[in-house]
C-alpha cells in the first residue's frame, strides 16, 4: 500500500500494460498453489511500478507482506492486428480454435483492415506469405518475410505467435520518454592505437563523426572498418545496458553479445 492505493513494483520498463490482470497470492503460499487473495488490474503503469485496482474479491483485501502477483491476461494494446486474404478463411477459423486455447497471458491477434495491420497475410501458388505493413520496415525495402508456408496450422500458428511477440517489444517504449531524454548514443568508426602507458598495448579509440543522425542510423557496412557505440548516461542513476537485435525479416530478437569475448 502506498498513499492509500495498491502499487505493484513492475512497470512499463517490465512489460505491464494498462489492463494486464493478475491474481494475488500470500508470499508464504506462491508459487505452491496457495488460495488466491483477488484479482487485480493494472492501470496506467508507470516505468518501474504500477497502480493496482482490485477487479474481484471474495472478501475484503487485507495483503500480507510479501504479496506476490502472477499475471493472468495480457493487457491492452498488445494485440497483434493482421489483415488475412480472403482465400485463407478456413484456415483462420481453425487458428481461432487453436488461439482459445492459448495461454491468456500471451499477446493477442485481431483481424482488421489492411490499412490499420501490422501484417498482411496472403496466399500465393498455394503458400502462405507475410508482408509487413510496419511503415518504418517498408521503408527500408523490407516487405515480406523471405519464406512460405503451408496452409495449416501447425505451420501458421507459430509464425503469428512469434510475430506477436516480435511487435509487442517492437513498440514498447515510456510515455514519459525519461530514458531517451537524458540518455544519449553515439556511433562511430574506431580504431585500434597504441596505448601511451602501457608497452606493446593497444587499445580502441573512436574517429570521426558520430554516424547517428535524426534519431536513427543509415549506414553502408565497410570492409574491414570497426564501429563503436558509446551510451552516455546524464541521468545520475545507475543503468545497466542490454542490446538487443530485432531482425524484420523473420521476426527475430537475439541478444547482442559476443559469447566468445563476453564484449558487447
Amino acid at each position: 500500500m502506498d498513499d492509500g492505493q495498491h502499487v505493484m513494483e513492475a512497470g512499463a520498463a517490465h512489460g505491464i500494460t494498462d489492463g494486464a490482470e493478475f491474481a494475488l497470492y500470500n508470499g508464504n503460499e506462491f508459487p505452491s498453489g496457495g488460495r488466491e487473495l483477488c484479482t487485480m488490474v493494472a492501470s496506467k503503469p508507470g516505468p518501474f511500478s504500477t497502480t493496482m485496482l482490485v477487479l474481484s474479491a471474495s472478501s475484503p483485501v487485507s495483503l500480507i507482506q510479501p504479496t506476490f502477483a502472477l499475471q493472468t491476461r495480457a493487457g491492452k494494446d498488445e494485440d497483434l492486428r493482421i489483415h488475412v486474404d480472403e482465400k485463407l478463411a478456413g484456415l483462420f477459423v481453425e487458428l481461432a480454435r487453436e488461439m482459445q486455447r492459448r495461454n491468456p497471458t500471451q499477446q493477442g491477434i485481431i483481424l482488421v483492415s489492411k490499412d490499420r495491420a501490422e501484417i498482411d497475410i496472403a496466399l500465393e501458388n498455394d503458400l502462405v506469405v507475410f508482408d509487413s505493413l510496419n511503415p518504418l520496415a517498408v521503408e527500408h525495402g523490407l516487405t515480406r518475410m523471405p519464406f512460405c508456408f503451408k496452409p495449416a496450422v501447425d505451420d501458421v500458428y507459430p509464425i503469428i505467435c512469434a510475430a506477436a511477440h516480435y511487435h509487442w517489444h517492437l513498440r514498447r517504449t515510456s510515455d514519459r520518454n525519461t530514458l531517451q531524454e537524458d540518455v544519449q548514443i553515439e556511433l562511430t568508426r574506431v580504431k585500434e592505437v597504441k596505448d601511451a602507458y602501457a608497452d606493446d598495448s593497444l587499445i580502441i579509440q573512436p574517429y570521426g563523426p558520430n554516424l547517428k543522425r535524426d534519431g536513427g542510423i543509415d549506414l553502408v557496412i565497410e570492409t574491414d572498418t570497426m564501429y563503436g557505440i558509446k551510451i552516455i548516461n546524464t541521468t545520475g542513476e545507475p543503468l545497466y545496458p542490454s542490446l538487443f537485435f530485432f531482425n524484420n525479416s523473420e521476426w527475430s530478437i537475439s541478444k547482442c553479445i559476443n559469447t566468445q569475448t563476453n564484449r558487447y
